[in-house]
């Protein structure tokens, strides 16, 4: 059973009982649990963790409409990060402790307050390909 099909049928309760429950090292060779009465429910562990990891990004994010008008309010396509204020960021290069850098409102990116290491560590940003991923996780299950 797909992932999807999982929390549509058992609902994100029950998703987020069996990623938690789940003995990871006794999963099938092909990575499925079985999680039910007959093997037409097991469903890809990881699947469904990533689901249920999406569903808690969103939950955070005070609800799927929230979410999306966040991801609706980016300005660049290279923004990587925005914060709860709307200012966008991303990480100048590979190296964490470099400055990471900040979108102006006239579009030009300068170097930011924070470090790119702060930018996945730090709270109150919100990393935009994650965002992406679970509003598409979200409604996949809807």
């Amino acid at each position: 059973m797909k992932a999807n099909t999982f929390v549509k049928k058992y609902g994100w309760s029950e998703a987020q009982e069996v990623v938690k429950n789940a003995h990871w090292d006794n999963a099938y060779s092909d990575g499925s649990y079985y999680s039910h009465v007959d093997s037409e429910h097991d469903v890809l562990l990881s699947d469904l963790k990533r689901l249920v990891q999406s569903h808690e990004i969103i939950e955070k994010g005070q609800g799927l409409d929230a979410c999306k008008d966040v991801f609706l309010s980016v300005d660049s396509d290279e923004s990587e990060y925005i914060n709860r204020l709307g200012v966008e960021y991303k990480k100048s290069s590979g190296d964490p402790d470099d400055k990471a850098l900040m979108l102006c409102d006239d579009g030009a990116w300068i170097d930011s307050s924070y470090l790119n290491y702060q930018l996945d560590s730090a709270y109150g940003f919100i990393n935009l390909k994650q965002l992406k991923q679970a509003i598409a996780d979200e409604e996949s299950c809807l």
